[in-house]
């Protein structure tokens, strides 16, 4: 194809990329991301209310992932290069 038409192809699979990645990382059940509202939802109110008192040190738990343990995270975010997989497959039709 045209040189304009690969660069919005990479563009597009990069957006595509950030969204599923933001996703993902924000389903994450660690407080203060949405996927500790779901979990809390899950559990037994006595075990809820620890949950989301536990919140508070949620953002340093998730800075201390990000930062100590990034291979914990390329673990967590797997689904993120599965659905790229897809992506991909998908956008391979189109061409």
């Amino acid at each position: 194809g045209s040189p304009v038409a690969q660069t919005v192809g990479t563009a597009l699979a990069y957006g595509i990329f950030l969204n599923l990645i933001l996703a993902f990382f924000n389903l994450l059940p660690i407080p203060p991301l949405d996927g500790s509202h779901v979990v809390a939802h899950l559990l037994p109110q006595e075990w809820a209310s620890r949950y989301r008192r536990f919140g508070r040190y949620g953002i340093l738990v998730l800075m201390a992932i990000v930062f100590f343990l990034p291979d914990v995270l390329g673990v967590l975010l797997t689904p993120v290069d599965v659905a790229m997989g897809s992506v991909d497959s998908w956008v391979r039709l189109w061409r």
